[in-house]
């Protein structure tokens, strides 16, 4: 009888976000000096690609797994990566660059979900994967254990004693006639391989049930793999089996957790392996660039793809994309010339090519993935910007290297230099071949428009705002002419900082009730002002057209907590936007006294228990009686950034579909006059 080891698996509920926050402990194999370079540049690979994968959460998925065909109602692209499930290292055939045991889920509806196994090593300069999720599926152990933990992922392994790694699959039976199997897998001459197989197969005198048979009986050994499902393989003797086992088990055997959290923990180890620059300027990018990254992302100028590894070399394609977008902005239309070459068909290299800014290297080729050096990034800055009717007066560099810059560059150079928008990587040396990074591209395009605007500037006026309440923040907009001037390019300051403050970007907090005049001031010398009211906290009322959501009964409240109901709830039904109408002082108000209604329609009937729940971990509400149905609900601003949110009673007698009920809400911290957008949930799909 083939053996199949048991486990419980239940699917996990869709509204319950739960997270997992246990330590993990990964180990990175010490390597000899000679195999760092190598080494290196796998953990960055690894990296890389976790970071990647964080990155995908939410996302639509690409491709194909195994176990998607068991879900054929699911049409194609329907599929998008949902979780992490962990990420784990460990150097299976002892050869200094440990493999990637990584694992997901991927969802497309409430009832098609599939959990993706991967298994990865780092060789020929890429990361190439061993194993997949057919191959891993039946060594990676699942196990429901309800509340807040979920689905735990677990995986045996065994060393021998020279420290090679196995992954196991199968382990002891409570079943009849086999007593133990054991399948044994590693990485052999570069690639996943089945090693081994070890079976002791037990059949008692007498077996009524699992638990209730003779403890005598006879007792056969297997080894090596199954000629077919039927069969037990090669019988062998005790000593044979006992010894084979001991093989790949003389240097210990045990099971190993694989929780979320191994993936964050992954990630930290690495970031203390590699390059630490590297590390931490992945997300954020280095101080002296951070204010020009910042401002070039909210202008709409950096694509996602490169809002990481900003100190990384650029490539030229990724270039033109800032390139391109920094063009469009400044020009206020989209580009429509275009140039072809015959090794990308990247747009951004294309428009940038139709305007003349950037060219190939011949043979009809551009050299998408070559890196950007720093003088042909001058001479494409100063195409830029003369293709913007802004060119930058001629003059010639004076860094000590002038001598190592192309003749085709020279000028370039020496007009980005005196423009204020490329200088010196220290010591008076310009590096006219050495790479050019993401953060040093965007901070130069910044500065370029920082250069054509400033001296430009004629009028100058800001946009009046009704307001901002204390703890609060609210950017100011500004309008210049003859050409627009970025908040960035401005120098800012408040007539009383204790009232309201500003930032280098024009971002005003309220720091307590008053007034304070914001003073916006151009390198023209031309300023604005702009009167500025700081009102204290309040409770805003607000009124809502009456409005159709799904309630759900208290019955189903029982198994939660109040950490529950700040997680995301997966299933929205109602859009409203509302208006504030009326402003009053919080202190009028206690938690418990809150009036403001709106009407609200269910769209099926509240399921009554007879035994209400009680919510626990320090309840704020002292129960919830058979009559109350409860929906989630959140306040956006118009940035779409959730202000307030909470968690609403629906209290009725004898609730019947379509009735109303009042709903008590109360929202704090909104500015008067402004609009946001309610958005009601229910918490079961």
């Amino acid at each position: 009888m083939e053996f199949e080891e048991a486990f419980i698996v239940k699917k996990r509920k869709q509204w319950c976000a739960a997270l997992l926050t246990a330590a993990v402990t990964l180990s990175l194999i010490t390597v000899p000096a000679s195999a760092a370079d190598t080494v290196q540049d796998a953990y960055r690979a690894y990296y890389d690609f976790l970071q990647d994968e964080k990155d995908s959460i939410g996302k639509p998925f690409v491709g194909t797994y195994y176990g998607m065909s068991s879900y054929p109602f699911v049409k194609e692209g329907g599929w998008r990566n949902e979780e992490l499930l962990f990420a784990r290292l460990i150097d299976f055939d002892r050869n200094g660059i440990p493999e990637l045991l990584f694992g997901k889920e991927l969802c497309a509806t409430a009832v098609a979900s599939v959990r993706v196994y991967d298994l990865y090593t780092y060789k020929g300069g890429q990361m190439v994967r061993l194993a997949t999720a057919e191959e891993l599926s039946s060594c990676i152990d699942t196990e429901y254990h309800g509340g807040s933990d979920g689905i735990q992922y677990s995986a045996r392994i065994s060393r021998d004693a020279a420290g090679k790694t196995y992954l196991l699959r199968g382990g002891k039976s409570d079943r009849s006639y086999v007593d133990e199997e054991y399948y044994y897998y590693s990485v052999s001459g570069g690639k996943w391989a089945f090693i081994d197989r070890t079976m002791r197969r037990f059949i008692p005198d007498i077996y009524i049930a699992p638990g209730i048979q003779t403890t005598t009986g006879d007792i056969f050994y297997y080894a090596g793999p199954r000629e077919s499902a039927t069969s037990f393989g090669a019988r062998v003797s005790q000593q044979e089996h006992d010894s084979r086992k001991q093989k790949y088990t003389a240097g210990g055997q045990e099971t190993i957790a694989l929780n979320r959290g191994d993936v964050d923990a992954a990630l930290n180890q690495l970031s203390q392996s590699i390059d630490p620059n590297y590390a931490s300027h992945y997300r954020a990018p280095s101080g002296w660039a951070a204010e020009s990254v910042n401002a070039a992302i909210a202008a709409g100028i950096v694509p996602e793809t490169l809002q990481k590894k900003y100190a990384s070399p650029i490539t030229r394609a990724e270039f033109c994309a800032l390139a391109a977008n920094y063009y469009e902005k400044s020009a206020g239309k989209p580009i429509t010339q275009t140039a072809s070459f015959r090794d990308t068909s990247d747009p951004s290299v294309q428009k940038m090519a139709g305007l003349g800014i950037v060219t190939g290297i011949g043979d009809g080729k551009f050299n998408p993935n070559g890196l950007l050096t720093r003088e042909a990034a001058a001479a494409i800055l100063v195409r830029l910007s003369t293709a913007l009717g802004n060119p930058p007066q001629k003059s010639a560099p004076t860094f000590d290297d002038n001598g190592s810059i192309s003749g085709w560059a020279v000028e370039s150079v020496g007009q980005c230099q005196a423009a204020g928008i490329m200088g010196s990587t220290g010591n008076n040396q310009f590096s006219p071949q050495g790479a050019y990074t993401r953060e040093q591209s965007m901070m130069t395009l910044m500065r370029m428009g920082n250069a054509a605007s400033q001296s430009a500037v004629a009028t100058l006026a800001i946009n009046p705002i009704p307001g901002v309440t204390v703890g609060r923040t609210q950017t100011l907009a500004v309008t210049a002419s003859p050409a627009q001037v970025p908040n960035r390019a401005l120098t800012w300051t408040s007539s009383n900082p204790a009232v309201a403050t500003v930032d280098e970007n024009g971002a005003v907090t309220g720091v307590s009730e008053g007034t304070a005049v914001i003073t916006a001031t151009a390198a023209s010398g031309v300023s604005a002002q702009c009167p500025v009211t700081v009102a204290g906290k309040r409770a805003v009322f607000f009124t809502a057209a009456p409005t159709t959501i799904r309630c759900v009964d208290a019955s189903n409240l029982s198994e939660h907590t109040l950490n529950d109901f700040d997680d995301p709830a997966d299933n929205p039904k109602h859009t409203a936007t509302i208006t504030i109408q009326s402003v009053e002082p919080q202190s009028v108000f206690s938690d418990y006294s809150i009036t403001p209604k709106a009407v609200l329609h269910c769209t099926q009937d509240l399921y009554l228990s007879d035994k209400p729940p009680v919510l626990y971990e320090g309840t704020i509400y002292q129960s919830i009686t058979s009559e109350e149905g409860f929906f989630k609900w959140t306040a956006e601003d118009a940035s779409g950034t959730i202000v307030d949110k909470g968690v609403a009673h629906v209290h009725a007698s004898a609730p019947q579909t379509g009735n109303s009920f009042d709903v008590e809400i109360s929202l704090y911290q909104l500015t008067p006059g402004e609009s946001y957008t309610l958005r009601f949930y229910s918490y079961l799909p």
